[in-house]
C-alpha cells in the first residue's frame, strides 16, 4: 500500500501548486495530470482518477477551482483510509440505524430548497439545534413530501350535489415551513470555495414534524415571508457565526459566492433576470446562494425559485 499512498501524496502536491501558482500559470501542470489519472485508474482507484482528470480537463479558472478542491479532498480523505492495512484489534460490526423507539436523538433540518449536485438532486437544508440554524447540509435521497391536511371527506359542493370535485394537487413540499427529524448518515463531503466545505448527508427514518400549536420556532420566518416588501439583509434565522439572510441579488454577484456545484451557478444566472432576491447560507466569510425569492403579492404567496435546471 506504501507506493499507492506515496502516488496520491505526490499528486496532492502538484493540485497544490497549481493553487499556489494560479490557474494562468497551470498550463502544462494541468494537462499532464489527465496521465496521473490515468495511472490511478489502473491502479484500482477510478473515482479518484475521474476527479483527478476532471481538472486535467477544466477550461478555466471558474471549472478548475472548484475540480481542484474537490480532488484535493479526495487525496487526503483516501490517504487517511488506506494508511492502516489492517483494522484496529477487537471486535468490530456495522453501524446500525437507530431505532425509531429507542431514545436517541432526532437530527432535525429545516429544508431550503432543491439543488443540482454532479448529475443528482439533493435538498438544501439547514441542520438545527434548538431553533438556531447550526450547519448547511445537502440531503441525498429525499424523502416524499408530507401527506396533504386531511380536509374530512368530500366538500360541501360534492356533499349537497353529488358533483365531482376537481382533483387535489399533488403533496408539495413546505420549504421554510415544517421541519424534517431523522437520523443523519454521512455520504460523502463537499468543497465550498477553497476553505470551505459540506457534508452530504442522508437521512435514515425521515419524519415531517408537525408545527407546534404554541412557540412554533418558524413562526418568525413565515412572518417575515408574509410581507410584500423585503428589506436588503434580511435575517431569517441566526446563530453566533452562522444566517440565513434574504439580500437584493445582481447577476455580478455571482462571482462573490461559493457554489457547491458549477450548475448551481448556470441555473443562478439564468433565473435571476426580472428577480430581485437571493436567500443565502453565510458562515463565516462563505457565501452561498440557496434559492431565488419572490415575495408575497395580491393573491400569492412568497415563492422559492429553486437553483436547478
Amino acid at each position: 500500500m506504501q507506493p499507492v499512498l506515496e502516488r496520491i501524496h505526490h499528486v496532492e502536491e502538484r493540485l497544490a501548486r497549481i493553487l499556489t501558482s494560479g490557474w494562468r500559470n497551470a498550463g502544462s501542470e494541468a494537462q499532464s495530470l489527465a496521465a496521473e489519472a490515468s495511472d490511478l485508474g489502473e491502479t484500482g482507484l477510478p473515482e479518484l482518477a475521474a476527479l483527478i482528470d476532471r481538472v486535467a480537463q477544466s477550461q478555466g479558472e471558474t471549472e478548475a477551482l472548484p475540480a481542484i478542491s474537490l480532488a484535493l479532498s479526495a487525496c487526503r480523505m483516501l490517504r487517511a483510509r488506506l494508511a492502516i492495512d489492517q483494522p484496529p484489534p477487537g471486535r468490530w460490526e456495522p453501524l446500525k440505524p437507530a431505532s425509531a423507539k429507542g431514545k436517541g436523538r432526532r437530527d432535525e433540518l429545516l429544508p431550503i430548497a432543491r439543488l443540482p449536485l454532479v448529475g443528482q438532486t439533493v435538498w438544501a437544508c439547514v441542520g438545527l439545534s434548538g431553533s438556531a440554524p447550526d450547519q448547511l447540509i445537502l440531503l441525498a435521497d429525499p424523502p416524499p413530501p408530507p401527506p396533504p391536511t386531511a380536509g374530512g371527506g368530500p366538500g360541501l359542493i360534492a356533499r349537497l350535489f353529488g358533483k365531482a370535485e376537481q382533483p387535489s394537487p399533488p403533496p408539495a413540499v413546505p420549504w421554510l415551513a415544517r421541519t424534517l427529524s431523522g437520523h443523519l448518515r454521512w455520504q460523502g463531503r463537499w468543497p465550498l470555495g477553497a476553505g470551505g466545505e459540506v457534508q452530504l448527508q442522508a437521512l435514515l427514518q425521515p419524519a415531517w414534524e408537525e408545527p407546534p400549536a404554541e412557540d412554533d420556532p418558524l413562526a418568525g420566518i413565515g412572518k417575515v415571508l408574509a410581507k410584500g416588501k423585503w428589506s436588503d439583509r434580511q435575517i431569517l434565522m441566526r446563530s453566533a457565526a452562522r444566517s440565513l439572510t434574504i439580500r437584493k441579488a445582481e447577476v455580478a454577484d455571482a462571482s462573490a459566492y461559493v457554489w457547491p456545484d458549477p450548475a448551481v451557478a448556470a441555473a443562478f444566472r439564468a433565473a435571476l433576470p426580472g428577480r430581485s432576491w437571493i436567500l443565502l447560507w453565510e458562515e463565516g466569510a462563505l457565501t452561498t446562494p440557496l434559492a431565488l425569492l419572490e415575495p408575497s403579492g395580491l393573491g400569492h404567496n412568497a415563492k422559492v425559485i429553486h437553483l436547478a435546471p
